[in-house]
């Protein structure tokens, strides 16, 4: 079966579930009636950018590209929202977010090379 298809049903399922638990904790749904221009922007862009455009290329990754540098997105994604976060919304990168990024980074660049290490060693 189609895997966005499957995916789609999941991120319905979830909402609706997520839904329901914050009804039954107290939230209120004046929130979606008092909510500003400004968050219902965000909320439809990380809808559209943050989950069926980057879940979508994810899925073309996968068949595309060798699963060791596929898997590292979920390593990546925390360092790039930190960077974008401090670059347009002035948060603070502490030093422990400076040096859990780097091992981040670095971490993935290892895991590149040598991607690309055992691609070398199997054309030989």
């Amino acid at each position: 079966k189609n895997a966005l298809v499957f995916t789609a049903y999941e991120m319905l399922a979830g909402g609706v579930s997520l839904s329901i638990a914050g009804l039954v904790k107290g939230e209120s749904l004046k929130d979606f009636q008092t909510a500003s221009p400004s968050s219902w922007f965000w909320f439809w862009y990380l809808v559209i950018f943050g989950s069926m455009i980057a879940y979508s290329a994810y899925l073309w990754l996968v068949s595309h590209a060798p699963v060791a540098l596929t898997a590292t997105y979920a390593y990546v994604n925390p360092v790039i929202a930190v960077t974008l976060g401090a670059l347009f919304r002035d948060e603070r990168i502490t030093r422990n977010y400076a040096i859990g990024g780097l091992i981040v980074i670095v971490g993935v660049v290892i895991v590149v090379l040598s991607e690309r290490r055992s691609d070398a060693f199997k054309s030989v």
